[in-house]
Order: C-alpha cells, then structure tokens, then sequence
C-alpha cells in the first residue's frame, strides 16, 4: 500500500511558568466581637447594607493569604463591641402612577457602638493589622 505524503510541520509552545514571585500577607486574629462584611466596599459602615456574618473570638491564630499584587487589599469588614435586631428601612416610599408604593422594613441585626475596620479571612479569622511579605517562587 502506497502512503500519502504528509507536509512536514511546525509547532510552536508557549511556556508558562509554574511558579510566579506572590504577594503573601500575613495576618493574626487579633480582636473580639461582631464581624459585619462591608458589602458596598465603602469603607464605610452602612447600617441595613453590611450584613452581619458572626462573632469572632481573637484566637491568635497566624494566617496568609496568597495574591498577586504587591499593595495591601482593601479592609472588607467592620467589628462592634455588640449588635441588636433592629427595625431598619430598607426601600423608601414612592408614588407608582395612582398608587403609593408604602417604604419596606426588615427586621437586620446592626452592630452597637463604635466599629473598627478589619480585614476579614475565611469569616473565620478577624485581624486589625495585616503586613505584606513577598515570596518568591512560591506557589
């Protein structure tokens, strides 16, 4: 049996590296009490928007967080000393047309007292303070 005649080929790879130099920070739970995640991302506390997650105990325990780029994220949560269930308004009243569409409340837990921003792992883990360690050709 005759074969048929195959035009010699060329295949080009790309190389992708397996290991990259990472930003790796490092945080410690460090703070007590009630974690709400600050779900705008306004560094701000926005009762009725944050949602309340948990209660955290400091429990000391040392944790790291992978990522990419060389700058400390944003803070993601808030802590207060204490929460209650509170009435909040969570749409406003408006006029439809002929009708009044009447404002909406829900029953949210809210935190009570100052709150501090924290960075928030795993809703697990809370620390006031976190640093940034470089590690290279960690993966």
């Amino acid at each position: 049996m005759k074969k048929e005649y195959v035009k010699p080929q060329i295949f080009g790879e790309n190389f992708v590296a397996n290991e990259y130099v990472a930003a790796c920070y490092h945080g410690v739970c460090n703070i007590s009490g009630y974690v709400f995640t600050d779900i705008n991302g306004n560094g701000t506390y926005d009762k009725g928007v944050d949602t309340y997650k948990y209660k955290n105990t400091a429990c000391n325990h040392d944790y790291w967080i992978e990522g990419q780029s060389s700058t400390l994220p944003a803070k993601n949560a808030f802590i207060f000393p204490s929460c209650e269930v509170e009435e909040v308004l969570v749409r406003e009243g408006y006029w439809m047309g002929l009708i009044y569409i009447f404002p909406k409340y829900d029953l949210v837990t809210v935190g009570k007292g100052d709150p501090t921003q924290v960075w928030n792992f795993d809703e697990e883990h809370t620390t006031t303070t976190m640093d940034l360690q470089n590690r290279p050709n960690h993966s």
